[in-house]
């Protein structure tokens, strides 16, 4: 079970973002669609288990009504090793290719952060979307990667 902000990826924030801007669930619907995704347990599983193993998989989920940490002085790394996959941050964008940038600008529309992360991390050793599977990049970043890195 996820019980900090640090160990939450970036797939799992934006699905309890998502349940959070759901206006139609209830506040129980609302704390159990979070419940099952900071547990991994499906929510008719988790409605199955007695209630004092409930209310402590609900108390170790506390940390997600805190604030989050402050991550404005967090310098980035040189490397995130994700997976199979060494990912080099592109932070410079006079050096991305024409294709990477109209990627970025394309996914920045979307407001999807993983789509733009796949621009940004690039396998060491290559060129944006060649001689590697954007996909598995794409799929490695929303799940391994943290909300705080």
């Amino acid at each position: 079970m996820i019980t900090r902000y640090e160990d939450l990826s970036i797939n799992q924030y934006e699905a309890i973002s998502q349940l959070c801007k759901d206006e139609s669930l209830t506040t129980h619907e609302l704390n159990l669609g979070i419940l099952s995704v900071l547990t991994g347990i499906d929510e008719d599983t988790l409605l199955d288990k007695p209630i004092t193993e409930f209310n402590e998989l609900m108390k170790s989920a506390g940390f997600i009504t805190q604030p989050m940490p402050n991550i404005h002085n967090k310098r980035v790394a040189n490397a995130y090793h994700l997976g199979e996959f060494v990912l080099r941050p592109m932070l410079d964008v006079t050096k991305w290719t024409a294709s990477q940038y109209i990627d970025f600008q394309e996914f920045s529309k979307r407001e999807d952060v993983v789509g733009m992360l796949t621009c940004i991390l690039v396998p060491k050793q290559t060129i944006y979307g060649k001689d590697y599977e954007i996909t598995e990049v794409r799929e490695v970043i929303g799940e391994e990667l943290s909300i705080i890195d």
